[in-house]
């Protein structure tokens, strides 16, 4: 397409006969499976993060296993790793959204360089190797469902698109490179 990826989950209703009016939303009773960190978890907004918003809206059933504080590369054993966590993801979801990257760009994260190919061995103690571990790992998991990566806010200086080579341009690239399609 261009390098341009979208994913829309869109809301349908239509009026059905009897003028009673029936939902056609094909998202009513699909399963939402999201990783990621404290802005998918719904920090500040009383631990409803937006995968929750869009279940509610859709008559979803959702499983939200983003952590506050949660990185996309591997940092230590007492940091949740977004990258490692899609095997916890449910495997009969029919949605996956995939999110993180601030706290990498916060803490200092070496930010390494995206593979060249699709089989080379990636070191997910860097950005560049964990988020493409974290593709890799969710289309090996769920080839035939709807995967997507959630852009956060502009709330970390290094995870922003005013910033050129920045986390945000590798986060970019990366989805670009393993074709998964982006919110941003």
């Amino acid at each position: 397409t261009g390098g341009t990826h979208t994913l829309k989950l869109e809301k349908q209703t239509s009026s059905g006969s009897g003028g009673g009016g029936s939902s056609t939303n094909p998202l009513s009773g699909k399963i939402l499976s999201t990783t990621g960190d404290s802005i998918a978890a719904g920090a500040g907004n009383n631990g409803t993060g937006y995968p929750e918003i869009v279940a509610s809206d859709n008559s979803m059933t959702v499983q939200n296993i983003a952590v506050g504080g949660g990185t996309v590369a591997y940092v230590n054993a007492n940091t949740f790793c977004i990258s490692r966590s899609i095997s916890s993801m449910r495997s009969d979801a029919d949605f996956v959204l995939l999110e993180g990257g601030g706290n990498d760009a916060d803490s200092g994260v070496p930010l390494g360089t995206l593979s060249s190919g699709y089989t080379a061995t990636l070191d997910d103690t860097t950005f560049a190797g964990a988020i493409e571990s974290m593709f890799k790992a969710a289309l090996a998991r769920f080839p035939d469902k709807k995967i997507g990566y959630v852009f956060i806010h502009k709330c970390a200086s290094l995870f922003d698109s005013r910033v050129s080579n920045s986390y945000y341009d590798m986060a970019k690239s990366a989805c670009e490179k393993w074709g998964i399609p982006y919110l941003d």
